[in-house]
């Protein structure tokens, strides 16, 4: 069996052999000899879950140190800014 790899391009092609054979190019005989020496067809999601896991943490640290500056500096802020920072969220678009 041959292993190539860019699956995208294999999958590319195992989407277009039915095309090809109703419009005569090929026979269902060399569809499944093509099938056969590239292997199965494989369902891998398109996402990967490392780039996806370092997204939240990244997003949960910097969130947490704005947090933070807030939280350091909020008795030398004054009332409207407190008040201000305290409803931002609830105006915050969703």
């Amino acid at each position: 069996m041959f292993i190539v790899s860019d699956r995208k391009s294999i999958n590319w092609l195992y989407r277009q052999l039915p095309d090809l054979i109703d419009k005569g190019v090929i026979d269902a005989a060399t569809a499944a000899r093509l099938r056969g020496y590239f292997g199965p067809e494989e369902e891998k999601p398109d996402y990967n879950l490392a780039y996806i896991l370092a997204g939240v943490l990244g997003a949960v640290l910097i969130g947490g140190g704005i947090i933070l500056i807030f939280a350091f500096n909020w008795d030398q802020l004054s009332r409207t800014w407190r008040t201000i920072l305290s409803l931002a969220p609830l105006w915050w678009p969703s």
